[in-house]
């Protein structure tokens, strides 16, 4: 296979960014609109927060200290194959510990302890004009975020539970059409506070959206009429709201059955229903196209941003340019004229 050179690259980011244009310019229409929800993803939260990779690799690597047997991926399965992988990873630690306690709590100290509690890139996409907050991460980074910008209410973030607390689902879904509320987060696949109610491995996936076709092949994929609640969920969020999905990646094969099971109920091809915010480097460049049209299938445009260094510099640019069209300050610059306002009445004081 040939590798293309670096100047290759840089010449089809420069090609793909101008083509895009269009959608870049909707999508920024879209937020300024006040009617998007933001789906973020572990993206936002690292470096502060393992990743989904991360995590499954230090569990594996703690695996042995607990159980005081090696983690041992079954043959064919790697870390890649993160569900499978996860699934593993906790039948293991449930032949030492069938209540499964251990591994509930090598999880949640993964996300303790942590110094910064959420990034300059979280808190300038809370000021952004979002109806609500959807998302996968465990942490409460955003929930942080907002607290930096002054929302001082305590129960801003939900967990979306299989069994129980569903009330709190309906206060987040009347609290996206109610101007008066701060923005909510859902958080559909838990929290670290509450590891039960975490999910992680294939079975819980599959407890929590119920089975899926893989390829030809019918799983236990259920009719709509028994739907977990995950995943009636998430379908009335995609069929009935505009999502941009940020910091997350559409390769989860349960939010892929979801935006496929919507764009078969309802849209006509080629509709730029949701926004996806996707990074240009060396390998999404090589799958480009085959993403954009399956992403086009699913009601999902994608608009691009170029990152070739590994920075995330320009989604830092692009998050900027929404703020100044929605007229917020990036953060750091609201944070300096506080500064410089608190500077000046002491100055007045003195």
């Amino acid at each position: 296979m040939q590798v293309m050179q670096p100047e290759d690259n840089s010449a089809s980011v420069a090609a793909i960014l101008g083509k895009n244009k269009a959608h870049r310019e909707d999508m920024l229409q879209l937020i300024g609109s006040r009617e998007a929800i933001a789906f973020a993803g572990a993206g936002l939260s690292a470096p502060l927060y393992p990743t989904w990779l991360a995590l499954l690799r230090k569990m594996a690597a703690q695996a042995e200290i607990v159980t005081g047997k090696a983690f041992t991926a079954p043959q064919g399965i790697s870390e890649f194959d993160a569900l499978d992988y996860a699934e593993a990873l906790q039948e293991h630690f449930r032949q030492h510990d069938a209540s499964l306690s251990q591994y509930y709590s090598v999880i949640g100290r993964e996300f303790c302890g942590i110094a910064e509690r959420c990034t300059d890139r979280q808190r300038n996409l809370v000021r952004l004009p979002f109806k609500g907050f959807v998302t996968t991460n465990y942490d409460e980074a955003l929930e942080e975020a907002l607290l930096d910008r002054g929302i001082k209410r305590a129960n801003c973030g939900i967990v979306v539970k299989r069994d129980e607390d569903h009330h709190t689902i309906s206060e987040f879904l009347l609290s996206l059409d109610d101007g008066k509320q701060p923005p909510r987060i859902a958080h559909l696949h838990g929290s670290w506070k509450e590891t039960r109610h975490m999910i992680l491995s294939r079975s819980d996936y599959e407890r929590a959206y119920g089975g899926i076709r893989r390829g030809d092949t019918a799983n236990s994929d259920p009719k709509p009429d028994h739907w977990p609640l995950h995943r009636r969920l998430v379908w009335a969020l995609l069929a009935t709201r505009r999502l941009i999905f940020v910091g997350t990646s559409l390769d989860d094969p349960y939010l892929k059955a979801a935006l496929n099971a919507v764009a078969d109920d309802l849209w006509n091809w080629g509709q730029s229903i949701h926004y996806a915010i996707v990074p240009l480097d060396a390998n999404s460049i090589r799958r480009q196209q085959n993403d954009e049209s399956e992403f086009i299938r699913q009601g999902v445009r994608t608009v691009y941003y170029d990152n070739l260094n590994g920075s995330y510099q320009a989604l830092d640019q692009l998050i900027n340019e929404a703020l100044e069209r929605c007229g917020e300050q990036n953060v750091s610059t609201w944070l300096e004229s506080v500064n410089l306002e608190a500077e000046r009445t002491l100055r007045h004081e003195d």
